[in-house]
């Protein structure tokens, strides 16, 4: 259970980053297509 909560609270600190990266304008976000089916392969590489 602890490495459970603890992956979770390391997302949320990655994604907090992320935000305060495109608050300074060191990330810029593109809006173009996405492909979901390659999305949803990509993802589940990720989850092993």
């Amino acid at each position: 259970m602890f490495d459970r909560q603890l992956r979770h609270m390391s997302h949320l600190v990655d994604d907090l980053m992320e935000v305060a990266r495109i608050s300074q304008g060191k990330l810029v976000l593109r809006v173009e297509p996405v492909c979901l089916a390659a999305c949803r392969t990509w993802d589940r590489r990720l989850q092993k």
